[in-house]
């Protein structure tokens, strides 16, 4: 096989690895009716690597969904086009500058009001870090939590994150489609402080259920300001829910802007060296059974604020929550007397 002949053979193994995972995993069944047409379009044109991106990218644009998407490096594929290397959906407004970037901040207090921000929920270690200063916080008064720039990240993560707030609940039920229907898994928080319970029903209806040592609550009952903005989205989102719907009622405020409204799940598979691919593949739910929205403008469902800063350049919104959280305090001291 000549060296032309083998790079047009990987290129056409690419694509068609693209179309498969896609057939195989995407949760918007009814979007791949025409999915059979694309699989071999493109044979007789693809000459390579670079080309089989190309065309991959012009099929995934077809399933209008921008999360489902060729993330393509640029020594595998530098004349790639742009719907290969975009990024997720536009975010609203941007980080200030100067912005902290240490993904897990905690903070006490002189008055013994805790601060934590959790800039993103992208790796495992975020939930030790998270237990570190849920511990560190644990005597705190109040809470302020700050996710107003967290896009989320891995839902797990985000759900052990949540362990360390809620006492017991459902955290979130989450929906992924598989070759043999919808799988469906809640995960629940027990009365008992240790376990967490993964609850799985099957497509064909039986269920069974594990369960794992869970992070102790050191943060469950206390007053709590969650800031949120318009960029804060997706597993973020599911850890507020999870935070706030099982939250005590008068304990919970939540401030800032409306967040983006993402319910959504993306899975990722490399392809190839230097080619992954990220495909929706399910969705969450919130405790109470809601979901929350296809992160685009066709779903506008964001979490809405008690508390709604306008112009929010940073200290706006901290304000708002310490000052809410100041309240709840005075206000359970009022109910105790």
């Amino acid at each position: 096989m000549t060296a032309i002949n083998c790079a047009a053979e990987k290129g056409r193994q690419l694509y068609h690895a693209v179309w498969e995972t896609v057939q195989r995993k995407f949760w918007y069944r009814a979007r791949l009716a025409d999915w059979q047409s694309w699989e071999h379009r493109y044979d007789e044109l693809i000459d390579g690597e670079e080309a089989a991106c190309r065309f991959a990218a012009e099929m995934l644009a077809s399933l209008n969904d921008p999360y489902t998407r060729l993330i393509v490096s640029p020594a595998t594929a530098d004349a790639a086009t742009n719907n290969t290397t975009r990024q997720d959906a536009p975010a609203k407004e941007t980080a200030p500058s100067g912005a902290i970037q240490k993904e897990v901040v905690a903070i006490l207090t002189k008055d013994n009001i805790g601060y934590l921000r959790i800039l993103n929920f992208d790796h495992p270690r975020i939930t030790e870090m998270v237990g570190q200063a849920a511990e560190k916080l644990a005597d705190c008064s109040g809470l302020i939590v700050d996710l107003r720039y967290n896009h989320g990240g891995l839902l797990y993560v985000a759900a052990d994150c949540a362990e360390y707030f809620v006492r017991e609940g459902v955290v979130t039920t989450y929906e992924q489609y598989t070759p043999d229907g919808v799988l469906k898994r809640r995960i629940e928080l027990s009365h008992n402080p240790h376990v967490c319970t993964w609850t799985d029903e099957k497509p064909d209806g039986t269920t069974t259920s594990e369960q794992y040592k869970r992070g102790f609550p050191f943060l469950s009952g206390k007053p709590i300001a969650v800031l949120i903005s318009d960029i804060t989205a997706s597993s973020a989102e599911m850890f507020i829910l999870a935070v706030v719907i099982n939250g005590y009622v008068g304990r919970c405020a939540l401030v800032g802007k409306t967040s983006l409204g993402k319910s959504i799940v993306q899975d990722e598979d490399e392809i190839c060296s230097g080619v992954k691919l990220r495909v929706t593949c399910g969705r969450y739910l919130a405790p109470t059974g809601e979901f929350l929205g296809n992160g685009d403008a066709t779903t506008p469902d964001g979490i809405e604020p008690d508390t709604i800063i306008a112009e929010d350049r940073g200290p706006e919104a901290l304000e708002a929550g310490v000052e809410a959280v100041r309240r709840m305090i005075a206000s359970i001291a009022e109910d105790e007397k």
